[in-house]
């Protein structure tokens, strides 16, 4: 950082000045520099936080447009060819597509535990 490059030749000079005033008056400034970085450190990973959890939103309205509900308790992508099955309890809860097996008689979601059988 060109600052701190700044600061420590300042700093030097002051030391060689032998001023203690000043001197003392640059290490107040370089512990208030330090404390600021670590909050733009905090904001910048706070930015990043935001804009993950921003894209994620938008996959998820993206998604709610597609999303099919049918009588059983699953839902189905409309453009997905495969049809695949996939828990509405854990869409409803956390908006994830989580696929359910055909388990003998009875479709399972493995996330929540949901069980039913099939309507048809």
């Amino acid at each position: 950082m060109a600052w701190y490059g700044i600061f420590k030749d300042t700093l030097k000079l002051a030391q060689t000045a032998n001023n203690a005033e000043l001197y003392d008056k640059m290490m107040e400034l370089r512990s208030m520099m330090s404390e600021m970085q670590d909050e733009i450190d905090r904001l910048k990973d706070e930015n990043r936080s935001y804009k993950t959890r921003i894209y994620e939103l938008e996959e998820i309205n993206i998604l709610k447009e597609d999303i099919e509900f049918h009588q059983d308790p699953y839902i189905t992508l409309k453009n997905d060819p495969q049809h695949i099955k996939y828990c509405a309890a854990c869409w409803n809860k956390d908006h994830k597509l989580i696929p359910v097996a055909f388990i003998i008689n009875h479709y399972r979601c493995s996330i929540c535990n949901s069980k039913w059988m099939s309507a048809r």
